[in-house]
């Protein structure tokens, strides 16, 4: 006999994980009444692969939720064991910062905040149904019998629906790090009419430190002179990594033990991460290269673990050892925990509206790996998503959809909806068509305002950033204003550092946006910085790339007038005259909310993008607003 639970709720979240963490964080912040339940409450924000976040488009969308009032990029800052940022000799598009986390303290770190939060309940069960009500969600069921109430839910199962691990030719159920796998939730949202498939993962084996022999290894030790992702400045004392690099044994015991890999066994999905393959797959793939980089990363400051980045496996502990002791440094290493690869059920996200929520179920909403997603970030982006539009509706106020020019968090939602995906999705900087606009220096002043609007960013820190911004922007002005006459003198200064002469007046800002001037020249021309040292890099990087940013704003322009077409709920595609029967049937699945989203589907051409253009704005304006199909590079 089911028991009802006294107490009902706004927002029900399921699962722990990183996007349940932020969902349940957003709504209990914006004042619902909410309820996290979790099958382990020892494990929340459990890390069980990389202990790191962030990197390249990665990063971006930690720094985006900082600037938005999430919590990873706050927990991140509290109990990070190094921090860099990558890319510095390359262009800022591509710059991020990225943190090794302490994988303890960041889980209790996090349990900790979500606890201090009054409208929050934690509790553990496990969640073996979904209660609808006339199509619509709103509950959910535990293996107990308990029925929890709410007026919306949002699932953030991870790789833990039906999942199995597969070591070599042993297969069994579990989930991450070995943790109870979620069976009847799957069937239970496979009966909504969900259409579900399977992907899978992998996590390299961990080693112990103390057997490591770290002579002779690259040491790679972290910044201090930097800003952590929530603007403070970089702690002094950090822990390092190492570098070292498969050999030519190496790569011929991998291939001696290949016979054991699952890949080529056959036992597993074969659609795992692109962007994170195992050694199995780089020696199939790139069967002449020798050396691949594997870094060693520890996983606490009082953990004796050192994982290995680039030696994902699931073979056998017996090739793990083998292979792990051709590596320089690691001739006597001792395996604590091997690897293992995961393999899970998700749904595909074309069924989610770029709220995330369910189309066919509302008051359901979906987010992280369930999606079809890989990486920490992701998951925590996806969870805010879900858990502020699920707010936002119960509010009866308009939903929280960035654009892709507006910020990651839109791309990488957009993304999700807008195609199919047939491996794990992974945001990189390259997804991005607007990256130099998007760039990880500019989230704040892109999206705090947005943040502020939610209530999930308190006004001093909005103030601030504001104050930081006009601070940037009249810096700017000053330099623009300032002119540089083609005088001898400052010709024989500007030689020492630039090939260029003066030959007319210059303004500083066209000084500055040289490639080979820096800031801090300019003081040779009698320039005195009013603005704070930190502030310094962005205004430098504004005047540098302003004329790349005016060729951007055209294209955004363009993408904008697609955008602004939209397409009404329902709508029969069968009514545009002259659309093929595949395209249709493509529309028709994902079901896109607008023209510009529609131009990103998967199989749609152009010329049948102008078509539904054409019956939808019957007066087409001068320029071709089809030329806002931009080519991801």
């Amino acid at each position: 006999m089911p028991y009802i639970y006294e107490k009902s709720y706004d927002i029900i979240v399921v699962g722990a994980g990183h996007a349940g963490c932020e969902a349940a964080w957003v709504s209990a912040r914006r004042g619902h009444r909410t309820l996290l339940v979790t099958m382990n409450l020892n494990a929340v924000a459990l890390m069980p692969c990389n202990p790191s976040v962030g990197g390249p488009g990665k990063g971006h969308l930690v720094r985006e939720l900082y600037a938005l009032g999430g919590l990873m990029p706050r927990i991140t800052d509290r109990t990070y064991l190094q921090i860099r940022m990558l890319n510095e000799s390359r262009g800022p598009a591509v710059q991020a910062l990225r943190a090794q986390s302490d994988k303890k303290e960041y889980s209790q770190a996090m349990r900790q905040t979500l606890e201090s939060l009054p409208e929050l309940d934690l509790k553990q069960a496990e969640v073996v149904a979904l209660a609808i009500d006339e199509d619509r969600c709103c509950g959910v069921v535990t293996a107990t019998g308990v029925v929890y109430r709410s007026r919306a839910v949002v699932v953030t199962t991870g790789p833990y629906l039906k999942s199995d691990i597969i070591i070599g030719r042993t297969r069994f159920p579990g989930g991450p790090h070995n943790q109870l796998p979620s069976f009847p939730l799957s069937g239970s949202l496979a009966d909504l009419g969900l259409s579900m498939s399977r992907l899978q993962t992998a996590t390299p084996p961990r080693i112990k430190r103390q057997t490591i022999r770290f002579e002779g290894l690259k040491e790679i030790k972290g910044e201090t002179l930097i800003r952590t992702f929530t603007g403070q400045p970089a702690r002094e004392r950090q822990l390092s990594c190492y570098l070292t690099r498969t050999t030519q044994t190496t790569v011929e015991l991998v291939r001696k033990n290949l016979k054991d890999s699952p890949l080529v066994i056959g036992n597993i999905v074969n659609t795992g991460p692109k962007h994170c393959p195992s050694i199995d797959r780089k020696v199939i793939k790139f069967p002449h290269m020798t050396t691949h980089g594997v870094f060693l990363e520890p996983e606490g400051a009082a953990s004796d673990e050192i994982y290995l980045q680039g030696m994902t496996t699931s073979m056998p502990a017996r090739a793990q050892e083998e292979i792990l002791r051709s590596i320089p440094g690691l001739e006597r290493c001792e395996v604590i925990r091997y690897g293992y690869a995961i393999e899970y059920d998700f749904v595909h996200p074309h069924q989610l509206r770029r709220t995330l929520e369910a189309k066919r179920t509302p008051g359901l909403y979906l987010a992280g790996q369930i999606c079809g997603t890989t990486g920490y970030e992701e998951a925590a982006t996806q969870g805010f998503v879900a858990g502020v539009n699920a707010s936002l509706k119960l509010r009866g106020e308009p939903p929280f959809v960035p654009g892709r020019d507006e910020a990651y968090v839109g791309v990488l939602v957009d993304d999700l909806v807008s195609r199919h995906h047939h491996e794990p999705y992974r945001m990189t900087t390259s997804r991005a068509e607007f990256r130099l606009h998007l760039r990880y220096s500019n989230a704040p002043a892109r999206l705090m305002g947005s943040g502020y609007r939610l209530g999930l960013v308190d006004r001093w820190t909005y103030q601030e950033e504001k104050d930081r911004d006009l601070k940037i922007q009249l810096e700017m002005l000053r330099l623009k204003a300032s002119l540089v006459a083609p005088t001898r003198r400052n010709n024989e200064i500007l030689a020492e550092f630039s090939p260029y002469r003066l030959k007319k007046p210059v303004s500083l800002a066209e000084l500055l946006a040289r490639s080979e001037v820096a800031f801090h020249q300019l003081e040779r021309f009698g320039h005195v910085r009013r603005v704070p040292s930190e502030l310094v890099h962005e205004v430098e990087e504004r005047l540098k790339y302003e004329s790349y940013l005016a060729r951007i704003d055209g294209q955004r322009a363009s993408y904008l007038r697609l955008e602004r077409v939209e397409i009404p709920p329902g709508f029969d595609f069968a009514s545009v005259a002259g659309l093929p029967p595949p395209v249709r049937e493509t529309l028709e699945l994902f079901g896109p909310a607008t023209v510009g989203q529609a131009s990103r589907v998967e199989g749609v051409p152009r010329e049948e993008i102008t078509r539904l253009l054409g019956h939808l704005q019957p007066v087409v304006p001068e320029a071709d607003p089809t030329a806002a199909v931009i080519e991801l590079g």
